[in-house]
């Protein structure tokens, strides 16, 4: 089993699970009436609330996003098997 061990601050955001991603959001716009001035304004706000965001949030993020790429190699890997199995019976 590979373990990857990343800080939270070591992790692309690209890869994070859309639960995290609405947690973020709701910190970023909690309280705020105001539109954001700017893009980079908006950034600052994203880096400085992504502090704010527990790691054991982050973690729970990682194992489902780990469950759900087993269960999409092995529906893969059945859908392969079956597939194969139609093509030479029919």
């Amino acid at each position: 089993m590979l373990r990857v061990s990343l800080k939270k601050d070591e992790l692309v955001l690209g890869l994070l699970d859309y639960s995290v991603c609405d947690i973020l959001q709701e910190l970023v716009y909690e309280g705020r009436r105001e539109p954001f001035a700017n893009l980079k304004d908006l950034q600052n706000v994203i880096k400085d609330k992504w502090h704010d965001v527990d790691d054991q949030t982050v973690r729970k993020a990682i194992l489902l996003w780990k469950r759900r790429l087993a269960a999409v190699a092995k529906f893969k890997a059945e859908w392969r098997t079956y597939s194969a199995h139609f093509l030479l019976t029919s």
